[in-house]
């Protein structure tokens, strides 16, 4: 696909003085290339002004005015469904299905944004004196993954723009194309100009966004490294708001009374599903003492039975990792693992793209420190626990909060769970990776700095404002002591 440039104040524009480049490649054909342009951080101050600019008009749009723009570009994109399915698929390396899936995804985020997030920023009169509203920070950054190259900025730019905020979007350097061709349905949507900006770029673009000082908010979904960054370059900026989804090592408990069948489906597909590239996939499965050879067996059948293959592959269902680097690094961390645990199920590299098999571990030293880090792949450490004390000490035994998953038939033990958890997602009888835009989405340690996305997203993109109000009247009768009025 040919590159257009960056998009600033409602215009294709090339980089004149580059500084960089940006190429991305099909991750199942590397030598693919897909799209290529140059990149430059100059042209960071030229989209912050053009959001700047753009925004004193866009805050004063009523709530009704921005929600139907943000309608027509539910319809751009249903329109276009399929061929950002298919740009998915071949960008990011994820199976076509599931490429599908993000773009209802997107669809709904709008429906449950304009039907039940608005509600949160509207008007709201308190009592006779007294009354709240929300008003938008001013131009926020979103920065973006490569593994929801989509949804997952897309659920930061919708309730931002509700709210009355203009947009600077830096998608994920591994996955411009799909950006790009999102772009273009702002345009077709008729958003104003500068609404709306596109910059391409890599850390350094990502970086002078994040710190440009009339940036008002960084919306960010990444790795706990970048997060820290971003809030280490902000440090002189604490008028900034910052809303960081920072990853996850989210774990999986199996009790004995769990519906066997349900279980395994759940954690097989949260461990492997985007080739385990998900913030809340299933990296750590703690199984109970009673059923653990049992279920054991039949989950390690079960990732040695999927098919790993082509992203357009009917029968697929893991397509490759994303990159080159991310090869390596999945690579050379399950090779710690291995060393520090008993390798049940040893991952292969397969194919002329980066397509590797699932890998689990039984863990025999749980203070290693390969088991802390987020590995973002198919690999999968199981843990044998004594009962539940010792399955709840397993699954908070980790710096990140993200996600946690309870498989059993007793409610009240799931509520004792729930109570002694330490993660912003909690499931009962569903895996890692079910949730929905109807709650809030975020964790807490590494995972997260309580700002959570999802149905909370457009609480962190306004700021509330409260008025006391009077009639215009005399002055009360009575003064306080020592008061005057001439």
């Amino acid at each position: 696909m040919e590159a257009k440039g960056n998009f600033i104040d409602g215009a294709w524009k090339k980089v004149s003085a580059p500084t960089g480049r940006v190429v991305s490649k099909n991750p199942a054909k590397p030598s693919e290339i897909l799209w290529q342009q140059d990149v430059s951080k100059a042209a960071v101050d030229d989209a912050v002004a053009a959001a700047r600019a753009a925004f004193p008009s866009w805050r004063k749009l009523s709530l009704d005015d921005r929600a139907a723009l943000l309608t027509k570009l539910k319809d751009a994109i249903d329109r276009a469904s399929i061929m950002l399915a298919e740009a998915i698929a071949r960008e990011a390396g994820k199976a076509l299905w599931e490429a599908k899936s993000e773009i209802t995804a997107l669809k709904g985020k709008i429906d449950i944004t304009l039907a039940d997030a608005r509600k949160d920023i509207e008007r709201t009169r308190v009592d006779a004196s007294s009354m709240l509203t929300f008003h938008p920070h001013g131009v926020m950054a979103v920065l973006g993954p490569f593994n929801f190259p989509l949804s997952l900025s897309h659920g930061h730019i919708v309730p931002a723009l509700l709210a009355g905020n203009t947009v600077v979007l830096k998608p994920s350097e591994l996955t411009p194309m799909v950006a790009q061709l999102y772009t273009e349905l702002f345009v077709a949507a008729g958003f104003p100009s500068g609404v709306f900006n596109l910059l391409h770029g890599g850390g350094d673009v990502g970086a002078a966004l994040a710190t440009h000082p009339d940036v008002r908010g960084v919306l960010f979904t990444g790795s706990y490294d970048v997060g820290r960054a971003i809030t280490l370059a902000n440090i002189d900026q604490p008028q900034k708001i910052l809303a960081l989804e920072m990853g996850g090592k989210n774990a999986s408990i199996v009790f004995g009374d769990a519906g066997f069948d349900a279980a395994l489906y759940e954690t097989v597909f949260s461990a492997f599903v985007t080739t385990g590239q998900r913030c809340t996939a299933t990296s750590r499965l703690i199984v109970l003492d009673g059923v653990f050879d049992r279920f054991v067996d039949r989950f390690i059948a079960a990732a040695k039975a999927l098919v790993v293959g082509d992203p357009f592959g009917e029968k697929t269902f893991m397509g490759p990792l994303v990159a080159e680097k991310s090869l390596q690094k999945f690579m050379a961390a399950t090779a710690a693992l291995d060393r520090s645990s008993k390798t049940l199920v040893t991952t292969k590299r397969i194919g002329e793209g980066y397509l590797v098999t699932p890998h689990v571990v039984l863990v025999e030293d749980p203070a290693a420190p390969a088991l802390q880090e987020e590995i973002f792949g198919p690999s999968v450490a199981i843990y044998r626990a004594r009962d539940e004390e010792h399955a709840m000490q397993l699954a908070n035994d980790t710096p990140f909060g993200l996600a946690l998953s309870v498989f059993t038939a007793d409610e009240a033990r799931f509520e004792r769970c729930l109570d002694a958890s330490r993660a912003g997602i909690v499931n009962w009888n569903k895996g890692t990776v079910g949730a929905t835009g109807k709650l809030p989405f975020g964790g807490v340690g590494k995972s997260g700095n309580f700002r959570p996305a999802g149905n909370f997203s457009v609480r962190y993109c306004t700021y509330p404002v409260a008025t006391v109000s009077a009639p215009a009247t005399a002055a009360p009768p009575a003064l306080p002591p020592g008061m005057t009025l001439p």
